[in-house]
């Protein structure tokens, strides 16, 4: 699901990404979007 997220995004300069409704999000999920 991460992937499909993050797919196209190496297109832009920055990325905002907004959890402020978001309870709790899967560790996998986190892992894979912050990885560096």
């Amino acid at each position: 699901m991460a992937r499909r997220v993050l797919t196209g995004l190496e297109n832009f300069k920055t990325i905002i990404l907004d959890f402020r409704e978001i309870d709790t999000i899967g560790q996998a999920f986190a892992d894979e979007i912050f990885r560096v």
